[in-house]
């Protein structure tokens, strides 16, 4: 599944503010299934959790 991210940048600059304003698809992935197709390719999950406002961590090794 696609998602559009936006991103809003605020900056200072010679004592006033400026706004910088850029969108992008991202793509969706589910957690269960990236760390399926991790195993399925011959990988060891090291780490796997869900971090701060929703990152996922996941860690694999060969």
């Amino acid at each position: 599944m696609w998602v559009l991210i936006h991103d809003l940048l605020h900056t200072r600059r010679d004592g006033a503010w400026h706004l910088k304003s850029s969108s992008y698809p991202k793509l969706r992935l589910a957690a269960q299934w990236l760390t399926d197709q991790c195993r399925m390719a011959g990988l060891t999950i090291r780490h796997d959790e869900a971090g701060p406002r929703g990152l996922r961590v996941l860690h694999a090794i060969k």
